[in-house]
């Protein structure tokens, strides 16, 4: 299989469905995710219109270029109870490659997965092959470059220990290597991949979060040089909480060419561990050489609940020859998942500008497409333009029509990703809860 996926192509950055774990006392991203729908979205070739989910069978998939979002059901892998894709790259109509996690009900569960398009038809999911002692699995981002090459990156859990770990899958021609665990500094310990891209077969850059001894939980980037993947390297916050306090971690990466990147996340910011104070950062690498990590200022009307805050970014991505644009979310006064947005030009960061929702964002040469959770089970998620320094209007896209409009999702009721060719192309997959209370995996497409 030949996927192209890059920063100089199709620039796509996944929300990661589970991170690796943190517990708040107020309601995090992770617990509103785990009660709506997880999306993602890239950018293939093509044209017509998507077609009804048909039983026993996966359903075409088409590329048109409208406003209009259709959706369809596509099969979990065997034996799952419930599933979510939360990445996908595709170069061409027929030719696509997605990852997700599968939930099978049992304690070796979840479990990392990819599936192949091609022909028109979604294939068989096939399990993420994890290296021995692995009990359970999620995969969080994929990347490919032509002529067929594609990696994968993630988090496994060793079954005696417990411990966490990032791993790395490579694709080429449509097998898989086996997986390696990403080589650590120091004493580090238990650690997690949340976004990859690549500039070209072999070198990629990776984003994470790793269990420092000394300062707990700490933003790392692995690098690919050459087909090998360096030991990770720390990248410190703009400050630093108490020790062992969790919160600071990268979520996504673009690059517009090889040493040239934008990285986004989080970081806590609070001294006292009983409390948290989560807060945007950005870190730029100009020349192979990554800066000092920026505080991105939150929004003026930030709540806060029993004392605690967040905001952080989710996604970024850089026009080709321009600038970058970077999303996430934030809680509102009355504890409500709000959206923003902040662009890069020249290194220097733009204000933040405020959304509806936010998850997810693409580039291309002149104009960028960002979506997220919707406001409504009606309305459950939307996709919003950005060009010529403004944001458009919001377009929704809805799940197919046997979803739930009972599932208690809290705030909101999807979450999406995406990514679109210069063409303005794209396909999405991710999952929704049907009627019957079951999470399963689906394909949107505008046409």
């Amino acid at each position: 299989m030949s996927v192209a996926h890059s920063g100089r192509v199709c620039d796509r950055i996944d929300l990661r469905i589970n991170r690796q774990a943190h517990l708040h006392p107020y309601p995090s991203r992770s617990m509103w995710l785990a009660l709506g729908i997880a999306l993602s979205v890239t950018a293939c070739a093509g044209t017509g219109r998507a077609q009804p989910a048909r039983a026993g069978g996966a359903p075409t998939i088409s590329f048109a270029r409208t406003s209009i979002w259709y959706a369809t059901e596509i099969a979990s892998p065997p034996g799952a109870v419930g599933a979510s894709l939360s990445a996908v790259a595709c170069v061409a109509a027929r030719s696509c490659l997605a990852g997700g996690t599968a939930y099978t009900g049992t304690p070796d569960s979840p479990d990392a997965f990819t599936i192949t398009y091609g022909g028109g038809r979604w294939a068989r999911a096939a399990m993420l092959p994890m290296p021995p002692r692995t009990v359970s699995s999620q995969l969080n981002d994929v990347a490919c470059e032509p002529p067929g090459s594609c990696v994968a990156v993630g988090t496994g859990t060793y079954a005696r220990s417990g411990l966490q770990y990032a791993f790395v899958a490579t694709e080429t021609n449509g097998h898989w290597a086996a997986v390696i665990r990403v080589r650590l500094p120091g004493s580090d310990l238990a650690d997690s991949l949340n976004g990859v891209t690549c500039t070209s077969v072999g070198n990629c850059v990776a984003v994470g979060s790793l269990q420092n001894v000394k300062y707990g939980e700490l933003p790392m980037i692995v690098t690919e040089v050459s087909s090998t993947w360096q030991t990770a390297a720390i990248m410190m916050p703009p400050s630093l909480a108490s020790s062992n306090v969790a919160g600071d971690q990268l979520s996504s990466v673009a690059c517009q060419a090889a040493g040239s990147c934008v990285a986004v996340g989080e970081y806590n910011t609070i001294t006292n561990p009983s409390q948290e104070a989560r807060r945007p950062m950005a870190v730029i690498e100009i020349r192979g050489r990554w800066l000092r990590a920026q505080t991105i200022k939150a929004p003026a009307d930030l709540g806060t609940y029993d004392g605690n805050s967040f905001a952080g970014l989710l996604s970024v991505s850089c026009m080709p020859h321009g600038g970058c644009v970077a999303v996430g979310d934030y809680a509102g006064p009355q504890m409500q998942r709000l959206g923003m947005a902040v662009s890069e030009v020249n290194e220097r960061w733009s204000p933040i500008e405020l959304l509806p929702s936010a998850n997810s964002v693409a580039c291309t040469n002149a104009s960028c497409l960002e979506v997220g959770s919707g406001a409504t089970l009606t309305s459950p998620g939307s996709a919003i333009t950005y060009a010529h320094g403004r944001w458009g209007h919001a377009v929704t896209v809805r799940p197919p029509a046997n979803a739930s409009t009972s599932i208690v999702r809290g705030g909101d009721a999807v979450e999406l990703d995406t990514a679109c060719l210069p063409s303005g192309q794209c396909v999405v997959v991710g999952s929704y809860y049907d009627k019957s209370g079951h999470r399963v995996l689906l394909a949107a497409t505008r046409g």
